[in-house]
């Protein structure tokens, strides 16, 4: 029998829902989706099944070491949305491929918009994202129009350092993790990191 005091007095929440005061479930984990690796400075992007990140450099074989512009992600939906914009003006994309974006990883389920200062987990491996990588005149050579598509709402993606190195394969879980007070905070590691 209910009292007055309300319905829920001592009734249990419905199944899958959490309970009150918990902390709100973290979203499904995204997936390592592509690897590519730049062997020389505007070089082409080798795909791999595999990478190793290494903290403090990047990622192993990769032209570009050091510095908070380590490793390079983009976001697939991101990207198919890039590519649907440019297809509009009825030309089509003619199959551009994401390593034209220039980038070390796709990553799908994982929005990357506004994650300066957060972490990027990828496998068990920590990226501490710096900022957004902005679109270069490249783009219009892989595609008139990709420049601009790339544009807004971080499409062209983030970079970051690496602060927890290892392995990482194609088919990785990725994520983002929960929020710290700072980006230091996120690894002892990250507050020694700078750029040169």
């Amino acid at each position: 029998m209910m009292d007055r005091a309300g319905a829920g007095a001592g009734a249990e929440a419905p199944a899958g829902a959490p309970a009150a005061g918990a902390p709100a479930p973290e979203p499904p984990p995204g997936k390592l989706e592509r690897i590519w690796i730049k062997r020389a400075k505007l070089g082409p992007m080798d795909p791999r099944p595999t990478a190793r990140l290494v903290a403090g450099a990047g990622i192993a074989g990769n032209a570009d070491q050091g510095g908070r512009r380590q490793v390079t992600v983009i976001e697939a939906e991101r990207w198919a949305a890039a590519l649907a914009e440019v297809a509009g003006d009825g030309r089509g994309t003619d199959g551009v491929d994401p390593s034209a974006r220039r980038a070390n990883l796709l990553v799908s389920g994982v929005p990357l918009a506004e994650t300066r200062g957060r972490v990027l987990r990828v496998g068990a491996c920590r990226l501490l994202l710096r900022g957004e990588t902005r679109p270069c005149e490249r783009m219009e050579r892989a595609r008139a129009g990709l420049k601009a598509a790339l544009g807004p709402d971080w499409r062209g993606g983030a970079y970051g350092e690496v602060i927890e190195g290892g392995e990482i394969a194609v088919g990785d879980a990725v994520a983002i993790e929960p929020a710290t007070d700072s980006p230091a905070q996120a690894s002892p590691m990250a507050a020694g990191l700078r750029a040169p």
